[in-house]
């Protein structure tokens, strides 16, 4: 690869950044049991999105003037 520096970084304007968005619904996620993070459970479906709609458009509401601009998941935070 010849626009990698020795180093290993990448050179200055060859790859775009790239802005990451996290959209979750970390309250109903930490109710469910477990089992419904892998088994389907049909009446757990429309729960599900019903609640991935709901943040969704809270999410559009707060960062939809930083969509495209800034990266609103802080993955330092996430993973550190």
């Amino acid at each position: 690869m010849k626009w990698k520096r020795p180093n290993g970084t990448v050179e200055t304007g060859r790859m775009k950044v790239i802005m990451i968005h996290l959209v979750s619904d970390y309250a109903l996620m930490t109710q469910l049991p477990i089992s419904t993070k892998m088994i389907r459970i049909p009446p757990v479906l429309p729960q599900l999105k019903a609640a991935g709609r709901t943040v969704t458009d809270e999410f559009l509401r707060a960062q939809k003037d930083d969509l495209g601009h800034l990266q609103t998941a802080d993955l330092q935070a996430m993973f550190g």
